[in-house]
């Protein structure tokens, strides 16, 4: 696949499987927080989709789902935890969203120089989306709970989607680093 061309053909398809995994993860909300296998089961769904978008650009391996599933089942611990304040609350999610980061770093390392940054934009991207979710949600709050939690869970997906998105094609598109140029290999 040609790297200038990721704009128009990686980005679309990567915010829209995020959307489309996001609102597997909000079809669940009707179950209580410790059944856990429908977290899985939509941890899979995201995990899968996402695969599949990654396979043209980088070819990611399989590990891509485990990482997902993983990380999601403690994205969806911590609305179990009774914390004192918002602030701390928030510190946990933050605390998830890069445990996510780095999990997914594990398998993005393999394919990519400057994978490392994953780390932190993935889980910036996570906190857009739920912020400007947020923020949408807000102003629609005369709509059914029902309405805005599939609004939620979509504009979360694509927000995610088009941020993690692009900061995954400037990543791909990043020169080889100098110190890996002037050596050589077998």
């Amino acid at each position: 696949m040609n790297k200038q061309n990721l704009w128009t053909s990686f980005l679309p398809i990567w915010a829209t499987v995020n959307t489309l995994g996001c609102i597997s993860f909000g079809m669940i909300n009707a179950i209580p927080y410790y059944a856990f296998l429908p977290v899985i089961g939509a941890s899979i769904i995201l995990g899968l989709l996402q695969w599949a978008a990654l396979q043209k650009p980088i070819g990611v391996d399989w590990t891509w789902i485990l990482t997902g599933i993983l990380a999601n089942i403690g994205l969806y611990l911590v609305p179990l935890i009774r914390w004192s304040s918002l602030f701390l609350c928030l510190i946990e999610l933050i605390g998830c969203l890069a445990l996510l980061g780095i999990f997914q770093w594990l398998v993005l390392k393999d394919f990519l120089y400057y994978a490392n940054r994953w780390i932190y934009l993935s889980p910036l991207a996570a906190l857009a989306g739920r912020f400007l979710s947020t923020l949408i949600m807000i102003n629609l709050i005369s709509l059914s709970e029902s309405l805005l939690s599939f609004i939620y869970w979509i504009s979360y997906g694509l927000v995610y989607g088009v941020v993690s998105g692009a900061a995954l094609i400037v990543l791909i598109n990043l020169p080889k680093p100098k110190e890996l140029e002037d050596s050589w290999s077998l």
